[in-house]
């Protein structure tokens, strides 16, 4: 019967009936959601979102305005933020505040949100704030004692957590990528509540490694003297802590050696980091429907999270953009606007995407999906070569002055992008 369903299964067919939320097509999707290319699952999730959003961000909603300090961009969301929290559904407008104390310049059609929203995010998964660690490889993950961090009470790390679980969320709901990169486990603790053995590399592989020289010693495990405690490390300081009652006094031996690996795992995986991961799922899934992720694995939702990584693809963002002010395809600026874009490296692109559209990678989807359409406008205005290029984030615009070179181009380019010029800088 199984076999008989999925042959017969079409994928266009499986996403009109998940938006119509039948049983037999949830069931499909959250158990199988492989059978479904990922693209098309990611249109499904972004059409999720949209339907949902009919309902929160429609014209008769109130739109939520808020002032940002640029020097308090923490502080201020978090003051912000929390004050509305049940209503984070809604279109929120931002006015930045700069260091004088006046607003700056700009209209907020959404491009000032998204930089509100990715300052933030870095923000508040910087690693001196206590919240989170990083592993071997440099992914993020729930820093166990988080607790003994810099909060005022033990209870405000659970609500900060929250508070960044909100912070990822909103991202996913308004289809903003962002920087954060998380460790396989704890995206596995995001789209289920339980880790395995098999996660722990992901973690720590010498753990790992050791707990499997455990598993084949042929010897006796007795001789180990091991007991069924773990060390962790507390800000530098080692502390032992039983994985059982009295597990202090409670040796591993061969015959249950299997049992204290798993719970080892378990504790490392799941135990020491429960109430942090709880929390950020609740902050989570105040924008996002956990069935919703249950569509991906790991990577996937790595990649929904913060887009595709490395070089942009050139020829993709070409494909999709449109030209304005008396730029056209075959214009000389523009040819040598995609000659230096390919020039970059990595890093620059990613500057450029950032300056032009407010986020440093690709839609997860590529340039096709991104909103509005790419555009690059022609400033014409004689002597040219003394301008910098400007954006409109709010409408991912690169307003680019009529230079006189190649050279000239690439140059003044490299420079607006360094210079996180923003709304007050032409």
């Amino acid at each position: 019967m199984g076999c008989r369903i999925i042959a017969e299964l079409d994928s266009n067919q499986l996403i009109e009936e998940v938006l119509l939320d039948t049983p037999r097509a949830n069931k499909l999707i959250q158990s199988m959601p492989y059978l479904v290319p990922f693209p098309d699952r990611v249109k499904l999730f972004q059409r999720l979102i949209k339907a949902d959003k009919e309902i929160h961000q429609s014209e008769s909603c109130s739109v939520y305005r808020i002032r940002i300090h640029r020097g308090a961009i923490l502080e201020d969301g978090l003051r912000k933020l929390n004050s509305i929290r049940t209503s984070l559904k809604k279109r929120i407008n931002v006015v930045f505040v700069n260091a004088t104390g006046r607003e700056e310049v700009g209209i907020d059609a959404g491009g000032l949100f998204k930089e509100f929203w990715l300052d933030l995010s870095t923000l508040a998964f910087d690693l001196q704030y206590g919240l989170f660690l990083t592993t071997h490889d440099q992914l993020l993950y729930p820093n166990p004692n988080s607790a003994s961090g810099h909060f005022s009470r033990e209870s405000d790390h659970l609500t900060m957590f929250q508070f960044v679980g909100r912070i990822l969320g909103k991202a996913l709901y308004e289809g903003i990528v962002v920087q954060p990169k998380f460790a396989h486990f704890f995206l596995s603790k995001l789209l289920h509540s339980f880790n395995q053995l098999n996660e722990l590399p992901s973690l720590d592989p010498e753990i790992y490694k050791n707990l499997m020289f455990l598993k084949s010693y042929e010897g006796g495990v007795e001789d180990l003297g091991l007991t069924h405690t773990v060390v962790q490390d507390v800000f530098g300081e080692q502390k032992e802590v039983e994985i059982i009652p009295g597990g202090g006094n409670v040796p591993v031996t061969n015959r249950n050696k299997t049992r204290y690996i798993h719970l080892v795992a378990n504790y490392y995986l799941n135990t020491q980091i429960r109430e942090q991961c709880a929390a950020f799922r609740l902050g989570l899934s105040d924008l996002i429907d956990p069935r919703w992720l249950q569509m991906f694995n790991e990577p996937e939702l790595q990649v929904l999270i913060s887009g595709k990584s490395g070089k942009i693809d050139v020829d993709d963002l070409k494909a999709n953009a449109r030209y304005a002010g008396g730029y056209y395809a075959l214009d000389k600026r523009v040819a040598w606007l995609w000659q230096a874009l390919a020039s970059f490296t990595p890093s620059e692109q990613a500057a450029f995407l950032r300056f032009t559209t407010s986020c440093q990678r690709a839609p997860s989807l590529g340039f096709a999906s991104l909103t509005p359409q790419f555009c690059v406008q022609k400033i014409p205005i004689r002597s040219d070569d003394e301008l910098l290029p400007s954006s409109s984030t709010c409408f991912n615009t690169l307003k680019l002055p009529t230079y006189s070179s190649y050279k000239v181009l690439r140059a003044k380019l490299l420079t607006s992008i360094s210079s996180g010029a923003g709304f007050e800088i032409t």
